[in-house]
């Protein structure tokens, strides 16, 4: 029960190291440039450029190395929203070397966030598997 409030002691300073960057997006005028789930290492990194999104992979990495954890270069990927959402973006890679992927779709718990001009996401998937259930569902009424 207390593995978050644990896990939200431990990975404080990266949170804190990213707000004082002040790379990031802005909603008004608060700087919006990461989200945390829990206690899973689960990164949402906002950022306006690649730029700003390569200075915030670098300060993840850096403070990530000091906790001596790193990033799982398998499991990140980047989408891109804007007027330009669909156009070659250039490579990034870990401080490692490990090239990271650029998709049109992620899930992001169990939501399924899709690149396009504006932020968007898409519920497909959360509506099949509730017609799924609806019909193990019935099906169980129909047997008994």
């Amino acid at each position: 029960m207390l593995s978050p409030h644990y896990f939200a002691v431990y990975i404080d300073d990266l949170i804190k190291r990213l707000h004082r960057s002040n790379c990031g997006c802005f909603v008004r005028s608060t700087c919006v440039n990461v989200f945390l789930y829990a206690d899973d290492i689960l990164f949402l990194v906002l950022a306006p450029s690649i730029d700003a999104l390569m200075r915030l992979l670098r300060l993840v990495e850096d403070e990530l190395a000091f906790l001596d954890m790193a990033l799982n270069a398998s499991k990140c990927v980047y989408i891109r929203y804007g007027p330009r959402f669909d156009s070659d973006c250039s490579e990034i890679s870990t401080n490692d070397g490990d090239h990271l992927r650029w998709v049109s779709t992620c899930r992001y718990l169990s939501v399924f966030v899709v690149a396009s001009r504006k932020f968007k996401i898409s519920l497909d998937n959360n509506k099949k598997n509730l017609f799924i259930d609806h019909l193990m569902l019935f099906s169980v009424k129909l047997a008994v």
